[in-house]
């Protein structure tokens, strides 16, 4: 998440990692990040429960942690970038939405379209990458226009009733865990 109170110097986008008490550069340019998620989902294709994270000391620029469990884990939570929402709706079951390389062409053409983003010529950070790419779908106002919705009858706004339940702002506390980490 982007926090917007910090000073500019602050601000600046995640570039390390810390394991243990030892600071790692990476690559957080989001090519990489979703060469990361191509090789996850290969693993899961095959099967592959358990992998040595060694797979993924491409991503590290200077230096790679002796606990590469820890190191993977700290990588893991990079790529996640966890966000309060959306709120998982339980509706999207088996049913694959997107696929990067399928998509790709896409994916392009968007980027370019909305924000003028040449992606085969920017090193676009992995954070901005996904900030930007989620909001292709739900802009702003929409997000807004959702958490304001009052529920009606029939089928169209029943519709509606999930999205703002999916966009709702849990108050703090009662705050819940959305991401878990595998």
């Amino acid at each position: 998440m982007i926090d917007f109170a910090k000073s500019v110097e602050a601000r600046q986008r995640q570039s390390t990692v810390w394991v243990g008490d030892v600071e790692y550069n990476i690559r957080t340019e989001f090519f990489h990040w979703l060469n990361f998620r191509k090789i996850h989902e290969e693993l899961d294709r095959e099967g592959v429960k358990e992998f040595d994270p060694s797979l993924f000391d491409w991503l590290y620029v200077s230096g790679i942690p002796d606990d590469k469990v820890a190191g993977y884990r700290e990588l893991e939570k990079f790529y996640v970038n966890e966000q309060p929402l959306p709120n998982d709706t339980g509706k999207q079951g088996n049913v694959i939405a997107l696929d990067y390389s399928i998509d790709s062409e896409r994916i392009y053409a968007a980027f370019k379209k909305e924000y003028g983003v040449d992606l085969l010529s920017t090193d676009l950070h992995w954070h901005c990458f996904q900030s930007l790419f989620n909001s292709l779908f739900w802009d702003l106002g929409k997000v807004v226009e959702a958490r304001l919705y009052k529920e009606k009858p029939d089928k169209f706004e029943k519709l509606c009733g999930e999205n703002r339940t999916m966009w709702k702002i849990t108050p703090p506390e009662s705050k819940k865990e959305i991401f878990k980490m595998r």
